[in-house]
């Protein structure tokens, strides 16, 4: 069998492997990601890089430049988006992660033959990448596309053995407008130039900067034009928070994020310099330049604080390379290293699948990582990122003065990391988190299904504990919805909701399993209306629910944002008439227990009004669900108090929520409140001894992922302890898996 055939056997197997899971997996957080940013992009919001990042919260949106957005792009145009299925999507966008991830291999070949590898060598390093487990993964699996910027790197490192230094600069420019971790050979690239040039070194410079520099600019202009401080705080964003393989992870939280990030930058620089001295010390070679440049990427995970799994795929085709070649003095030291960071990234990814499985029907579908409070699991994650950083700085040590990474593992190798690993354990954050104050009603509002749900329908009992076991779950929608529902139809769910994540369709026969979800865990399902218009909201993709049914059909009865429930439409019928009669068809028929309507929240862009004509909705409602039924209002906001409203309101819903939280407030209306929150407490204490506990619960606010807001934990806990000392029931707007702490259920407490 020649070699052209067991290089074709192994390319096929590895492809094999690769295609076999690309349609039916995917990272459930990257991959959304990767979808609602080319479902932007194609859609005409094309600046992604203008979806802010929501406070507190650790999932971030796409902050990579621009050349894997075209990809994205250009797949999601090629398939026509989601309508040829979420699985020939997902194999779409990875189908360039996969081609580059084998030409990487291929590449690693080729490099072998200018190194002087023999054939079965060469073979041998084609072979442990193309059929690593690791590269396979986060090619097949997972979807992340550092092989594409690993690949263009290696190209520019060929090239410039090649003596080809301006189409190197281009090769490395393309992986850095794709992935910024190339440009760590840029300096490297610049001395060999100058040690293997002629005396026209200088025109071969300028051409290899010119060409590196040049693509990352030429494709980043459109963004720096419309939003450069948007397009700059996404791109350098990995700068200011901490992987998950790295030491860092075990010692940032008693250092601080940003002196850690001092620190390692000043170590990697200092440590880059002596690379570069000891290898302007030695003959420039192919050899060298692999080795020196495996040696820099080698430093830069060994200091760097963000370090994920995935950046193995940079050290590992060159490490590889340096293990076989064998000629230096740290390759036994790489080599071990290769191993030990395999195992630890195993390690890792079963952890990463026990809080984020991979399958794509739980896309979009992750919680903040909170494995490390809450379950056994967290273990891995310690364990992977205390392995992993050990090897890396073994690494790190080694390309600089090799034999002393032995030594330093002889004196304190396992002492330190049996210290540090305790260290990590005993100072792991209280899974108690925000303790909510109101023991009789604590009503959970989502912003859609998927915010609770899982997309096979199940609920997540763990997850519902989280949340601080709430006596009742709401689920609200459009107008529109019970307008049709009205009309005898059953129309589909998603465009009627603040939230989606868009991998599944919600129809109207769901609503009725759902509700059986809830109270089969003895949690009551209410059906929610949004009491005003929709509109189109990006946030992590394009949320916001349509209205465009009642503005079209009904719209004398809008005014701006303010839907006028009162307003006659049609045959003498108000408008509030033929939505509660929708409203009261999904109880009837889908199992709800009860009615929740809320009016709009505090806007930052303009005033928002109280709308009296509520109250006819909310008579209207009663008149159809019969007094069985639960009717909850909210809300009447207590800093201008509408006494009138509040009455009318009492007269037909058995609980009615007040705004109180004066963060909130100033924060949506961008300015500074008066009151305080002990001026705020009296007044929702002269509420209550108006008109009693029993009818009154307090919003609690916590997070809106649909506009990309987090209310942080502190300050819900302030609140929930002063409001919770007057009222006895709550809602926590809104609710749901993204919210980044732990809701506990509450302490039972004497009210005066």
């Amino acid at each position: 069998m020649s070699e052209r055939v067991r290089l074709s056997l192994i390319a096929l197997s590895a492809l094999a492997v690769r295609l076999a899971v690309a349609p039916f997996t995917g990272h459930p957080w990257d991959v959304y990601v990767w979808i609602k940013s080319a479902e932007m992009f194609s859609a005409g919001f094309w600046n992604v890089y203008r979806v802010s990042e929501i406070p507190s919260f650790p999932w971030g949106f796409y902050s990579y430049p621009p050349v894997w957005l075209f990809f994205l792009t250009a797949a999601y145009l090629a398939v026509g988006g989601l309508s040829s299925g979420l699985g020939a999507l997902v194999l779409a966008i990875k189908a360039p992660i996969i081609a580059a991830d084998l030409l990487v291999a291929y590449w690693i070949y080729r490099l072998a033959g200018l190194l002087g590898l023999g054939g079965r060598k060469r073979e041998l390093v084609f072979a442990a990448y193309a059929l690593n487990p690791l590269p396979a993964f986060i090619s097949g699996v997972w979807g992340m596309f550092d092989p594409i910027a690993v690949l263009f790197s290696l190209v520019g490192l060929e090239l410039l053995m090649r003596q080809r230094p301006t189409a190197a600069g281009l090769s490395i420019g393309m992986g850095i407008a794709t992935k910024i971790f190339p440009a760590l050979l840029v300096p490297l690239g610049l001395l060999w130039i100058r040690r293997t040039g002629t005396s026209a070194w200088r025109s071969g410079a300028f051409g290899f900067v010119l060409g590196a520099a040049s693509v990352p600019v030429a494709v980043s202009v459109p963004f720096l034009i419309a939003d450069p401080i948007a397009y700059l705080e996404k791109i350098l964003m990995h700068t200011k928070n901490v992987g998950q393989f790295t030491y860092w992870t075990l010692l940032a939280p008693l250092t601080g994020t940003v002196a850690a990030s001092v620190v390692s930058f000043i170590v990697f620089a200092i440590a880059y310099v002596l690379l570069l001295r000891k290898s302007s010390a030695e003959e420039p070679n192919p050899g060298s330049l692999v080795y020196y440049s495996t040696a820099v990427i080698g430093v830069f995970l060994a200091t760097s604080v963000k370090v994920n799994v995935q950046y193995l795929l940079w050290f590992l085709p060159l490490a590889l390379l340096v293990a076989l070649h064998g000629e230096r003095r740290a390759s036994r030291e790489i080599a071990t290293a290769v191993v030990v960071l395999e195992g630890a990234a195993i390690l890792f990814l079963i952890y990463a699948n026990s809080v984020t499985p991979f399958p794509l029907d739980r896309l979009g579908v992750v919680m903040p990582p909170g494995a490390r409070e809450e379950s056994a699991m967290g273990l891995l994650l310690v364990l992977s990122a205390l392995l992993a950083g050990w090897q890396l700085l073994r690494i790190g040590i080694a390309v600089i003065r090799p034999g002393l990474d032995r030594e330093l593992i002889r004196r304190f190798g396992i002492s330190s990391m049996l210290l540090l690993l305790a260290t990590s354990l005993v100072l792991m954050p209280s899974p108690g988190g925000v303790y909510l104050m109101c023991s009789r009603e604590r009503i959970a509002v989502l912003e859609g299904p998927d915010a609770l749900f899982n997309p096979d329908g199940g609920l997540d009992g763990a997850l519902l504990e989280r949340l601080g076991s709430p006596t009742a779950v709401v689920l609200p929608l459009s107008p529109d919805y019970f307008l049709l529902r009205g009309d005898g139809l059953r129309p589909g769910l998603n465009e009627y909701l603040l939230f989606r994540l868009g991998s599944r369709e919600w129809g109207s026969d769901d609503l009725r399993w759902l509700a059986e979800s809830l109270r089969s865990r003895g949690v009551k399902p209410l059906v929610g209306v949004f009491a005003y218009t929709g509109e189109t909201l990006v946030s992590y993709g394009i949320q916001g629910f349509t209205t465009e049914l009642l503005e079209s059909r009904y719209g004398t009865a809008v005014r701006g944002r303010v839907i006028d429930f009162g307003a006659e439409v049609s045959r003498g019928a108000k408008l509030g008439d033929l939505v509660a009669e929708g409203v009261a068809r999904v109880v009837a028929e889908d199992g709800f227990e009860g009615v929740y309507v809320m009016t709009e929240l505090y806007r930052a862009d303009r005033r928002v009004v109280d709308n009296p004509s509520v109250i006819a909705l909310l008579g209207a409602i009663r008149e159809r669900i019969g007094n069985d039924a639960m009717l909850v209002f909210d809300g009447v906001d207590v800093f201008e108090l509408d006494e009138r409203m509040l009455d009318e309101a009492l007269r037909y819903a058995d609980l009615v929520v007040v705004r109180a939280s004066p963060w909130f407030r100033s924060f949506r209306n961008l300015r500074v409140e008066a009151v305080g929150l002990q001026d705020v407490t009296e007044k929702v204490r002269a509420v209550y001894e108006r008109y009693g506990e029993g009818k009154l619960a307090y919003a609690v606010y916590v997070e809106g992922f649909a506009e990309g807001w987090i209310v942080p934990a502190i300050q819900v806990q302030a609140e929930s302890d002063a409001l919770g000392s007057v009222l006895g029931s709550c809602s926590v707007v809104f609710a749901g898996r993204y919210v980044p702490y732990r809701l506990s259920a509450p302490v039972l407490l004497s009210r005066s």
